[in-house]
Order: structure tokens, then C-alpha cells, then sequence
């Protein structure tokens, strides 16, 4: 019986990744890579293990899988990387603000998932 071969494991090199990033930007007008905005499940781990390599970096440590650097730090502060996915609590009555508002400027509530409306849109 024949073995089965594993796909071959594709790795990109941290400009790579920073051109998938400027992409992501372009398309969906934000750096918030998670499992939720349904972009690769390897770019989504890239950037978590990015983040976590940064705050080690900052503290003048390095860590495993990304070898962040002075250069490389610097890279993702010039395409504005988002370094923390927090949302802050809002209330349900904001949020209704905020659409009214948005079908007053729009016609309608289909809440596009990108750039200012991704909040709005995931409500």
C-alpha cells in the first residue's frame, strides 16, 4: 500500500509576510488579522506569533519562531501593524446609534466588513 505523501509546507520570509500584510490592508482597510475576519489560518498565526515576538523584542528578549529585529520591528511600525486586537465595551445603545447613523448616510444596514465598519458589522 502506498503511503500518502504530506503536502509540502510552504514558508514564507518576513518580507513575504509583510507584503501579505500590506494586502490584507489594501483589501480590508485594517492590520485586525484574526480567525474571525476569515483570512488564512497561517497568516492569522504569523501575526499572533509577530505580536508576541514584538513585545519580547521591546523588552530586549527574543523568542522562537519569528526573529524580530530592529529592522524588522521598524518594518511593522512603517505599514502601521496593528499591535493589540482589543475591542472596548460598547453599549448596546451606542451601537444602534451607530447604525441609524449609517443607514441615514447609506440608504440601508448591510454594514460593509471593512475599514471603519468592521465594529459595526461584526454588532
Amino acid at each position: 500500500m502506498k503511503q500518502r505523501k504530506k503536502p509540502k509546507k510552504i514558508i514564507k520570509t518576513f518580507e513575504e509576510r509583510i507584503e501579505q500584510l500590506k494586502a490584507y490592508k489594501a483589501k480590508h482597510g485594517h492590520f485586525r488579522v484574526t480567525q474571525r475576519s476569515g483570512e488564512s489560518e497561517s497568516l492569522v498565526y504569523w501575526c499572533n506569533s509577530a505580536r508576541r515576538a514584538c513585545r519580547l523584542f521591546k523588552r530586549g528578549k527574543h523568542t522562537g519562531r519569528i526573529l524580530v529585529n530592529a529592522k524588522r520591528f521598524q518594518m511593522l511600525m512603517d505599514i502601521g501593524f496593528q499591535w493589540e486586537i482589543q475591542r472596548s465595551f460598547i453599549t448596546f445603545e451606542q451601537r444602534l446609534c451607530e447604525l441609524i447613523k449609517f443607514k441615514d448616510a447609506n440608504g440601508h444596514c448591510r454594514v460593509p466588513r471593512s475599514g471603519d465598519t468592521i465594529d459595526l458589522s461584526d454588532w
